[in-house]
């Protein structure tokens, strides 16, 4: 296979709480994929390592889109909002790229409690895959008209080898109540 271009959008980039986001980019980076960053607006100052060990403000464009933003493959949303107005630039400018869109919590509560159950009607329709982050939202896309064959659950990027495991050092007899 020959690598992806793939350009992932955000709302601002970076931000210190979103490390599934970076966690998800260098993955792509680390399988050969070639990955830029499309953000509306500059994240914070303090950054997770791996955003300067991967040099990923450098891969960055913030509010105008990449210039060769025609020769994408792939371009991921972050977050539903991003995806519905993804789908109207590709129609917009007549892009190739297959849209997908991970829907992570907000965008599947409060977005559709406050624009209400059709907001994502068109993205729904004309974008590619959509990523929610657990079966229940995948439940949820589904009940609001997203086609299930669309769907597949993807759990945040969190690298549990980066995590080790502690062993429990209270006594066995504690019992621990409600």
């Amino acid at each position: 296979r020959r690598p992806l271009k793939i350009l992932c959008v955000l709302g601002s980039f970076p931000l210190l709480p979103e490390i599934y986001v970076v966690n998800q980019l260098i993955g792509l980076i680390d399988r050969g994929h070639h990955v830029s960053i499309f953000a509306n607006r500059k994240g914070q100052s303090i950054m997770h390592p791996a955003v300067t060990q991967y040099k990923l403000i450098e891969r960055a464009y913030y509010k105008n889109l990449p210039p060769d933003i025609h020769t994408y493959d792939i371009i991921i949303c972050q977050f539903g909002p991003l995806g519905k107005n993804f789908v109207k630039i590709k129609r917009q400018l007549g892009l190739k790229a297959k849209i997908i869109t991970c829907f992570r919590g907000y965008d599947i509560s409060k977005e559709v409690k406050a624009k209400g159950k059709h907001t994502y009607d068109s993205l729904f329709e004309e974008g590619d895959y959509f990523l929610p982050v657990c079966k229940y939202f995948r439940n949820i896309l589904i009940k609001l008209g997203c086609p299930s064959h669309k769907i597949r659950v993807h759990h945040s990027a969190i690298d549990l080898n980066r995590f080790s495991l502690r062993e429990d050092r209270k006594n066995n007899n504690d019992v621990i109540e409600n």
